[in-house]
């Protein structure tokens, strides 16, 4: 795996966040839409099929979303312990606020103080460090 690779792997998981949050929200809109009936003879079979589907598959999906939150936080924390050694606090810096934060080159240079041509410069070395410590 690569450092950019190893980097990435933040906005993955941050991604099958938003996915799995946007089903559950799906979910709960189909299940709010239903409408109580009051024109069926009590016992008969109705809906209820459906909907404690569609609760048992609310309830996976939350699930899955807090594993997803508790894979992403351990991850978060595995590397920032890889981006605390690296040798420039400035490389750290930089590295979070683009793997982190998601944040642009240009944004990033703003922030920091520097061209975003030597933005980019430090990158490529701060990710050459994180590369030695994954071998």
């Amino acid at each position: 795996m690569t450092a950019r690779e190893y980097l990435e792997q933040i906005r993955t998981i941050n991604l099958k966040i938003i996915a799995i949050s946007e089903e559950i929200e799906e979910i709960r809109a189909v299940l709010g839409a239903q409408a109580i009936k009051y024109d069926r003879e009590p016992g008969q079979a109705s809906g209820s099929d459906k909907t404690f589907s569609l609760i048992c598959q609310l309830i996976d999906k939350q699930d899955e979303l807090m594993e997803q939150y508790i894979v992403l936080s351990d991850k978060k924390q595995e590397i920032k312990e890889v981006l605390y050694k690296l040798s420039k606090q400035i490389y750290s810096e930089i590295l979070y606020k683009r793997y982190f934060e998601f944040k642009r080159w240009d944004i990033i240079a703003e922030e920091v103080a520097y061209n975003e041509v030597y933005v980019r410069q430090m990158s490529r070395h701060a990710m050459e460090e994180v590369e030695k410590q994954l071998t």
